[in-house]
């Protein structure tokens, strides 16, 4: 046919008779807006421009594939478990199908998960905390033929710390440290520390330092201290683990300085306050109980605490005391 203009006809039927065509000069030619997992008959001729004169034509039978989910998204993102979710595929109404969900990450081999149609999520466990994932779709006939893939990508969550542990704690200042999350050798992390108090002041540092001090606190204050895992790749933090400490009021430094640390610590009983009550300006006679006049006092918020003083002329029996408290005390 060279040096004979033509072009040719192609004319598609399915099985329940409709029939299309059109006249091109394309080859290859796609022929859209066919419906799914339906079986076409196709036939092709050749068609003189001059006349329209037809040549006898040649056949072709093809069964379309099924439609395929669309919109996977990646919802409740965990460090070892996510979920998908997606849109039905279309024009798909009587047809019997499953969904093939295939995932994987660098360095592991794809895994492949089953349900059925009437599903539109689906969950995966069993994951690597901190690693994106690759994650596709795509629909499935009783014959084998698959739909084209639906994609998307997600990173999971880190794993959080473990335990927080307070190993020191001052007025103004804690020491904190934490366990490291065991499963996330080879994935590039930090954390993230955040402490607030109960006026609403609140901070943050990302820090590799373990431990850490948190200083430039409040004396006397209650904090709330959240630690979480952040990957360094996407910033992508993981659930927080979380404590409270006080730090140390300057009463507390100050009567432990005087050794009387479990009397703070201790509820004061009936007998404790009209001792205090009562205690007036009676005078202390031995050294040894110059510290627990000097604490009711600072109960009493008297200002003249820092004006008591023990007479240098003891009674014998007080020093007698004193020297009988030295000897039951444990050594150092």
């Amino acid at each position: 046919m060279e040096g004979v203009p033509h072009t040719f006809r192609v004319t598609w039927k399915d099985s329940r008779g409709q029939r299309q065509s059109i006249t091109t000069d394309e080859n290859p030619t796609v022929l859209s807006h066919l419906r799914p997992v339906t079986e076409y008959s196709i036939s092709v001729c050749t068609v003189l421009q001059s006349t329209g004169l037809e040549s006898e034509p040649v056949h072709t039978n093809v069964c379309t594939k099924p439609s395929a989910p669309e919109r996977l998204r990646v919802e409740e993102v965990r460090s070892r478990s996510v979920r998908l979710c997606w849109d039905t595929p279309t024009k798909m109404e009587g047809v019997s199908y499953t969904y093939s969900i295939t995932y994987t990450c660098d360095g592991e081999e794809p895994k492949e998960q089953t349900t059925g149609s009437n599903s539109s999520s689906a969950d995966l466990c069993d994951l690597k905390p901190g690693v994106e994932y690759s994650f596709s779709i795509c629909t499935v006939l009783h014959n084998g033929s698959r739909s084209r893939a639906c994609s998307a990508q997600a990173h999971t969550q880190p794993s959080p710390p473990g335990k927080l542990d307070i190993s020191s704690v001052r007025e103004t200042s804690v020491c904190l440290s934490w366990d490291r999350p065991t499963d996330m050798e080879g994935v590039p992390h930090t954390f993230r520390v955040i402490w607030g108090n109960s006026r609403g002041q609140r901070e943050s540092i990302t820090t590799d330092g373990n431990p850490t001090v948190l200083s430039h606190l409040r004396r006397g204050t209650k904090y709330s201290i959240s630690v979480c895992t952040v990957l360094q790749s996407t910033g992508l933090e993981s659930e927080p683990v979380h404590t409270t400490v006080y730090t140390d009021s300057y009463l507390k430094q100050l009567v432990s300085g005087l050794g009387l640390e479990n009397y703070l610590l201790e509820k004061l009983t009936l007998m404790g306050v009209l001792e205090i009550r009562n205690i007036e300006n009676e005078s202390t006679n031995s050294l040894r109980s110059l510290p627990w006049h000097f604490l009711r006092r600072l109960v009493m918020m008297n200002t003249t605490a820092r004006d008591l003083s023990c007479p240098a002329n003891q009674e014998p029996a007080s020093q007698d005391a004193d020297r009988s408290l030295d000897d039951d005390s444990p050594d150092e």
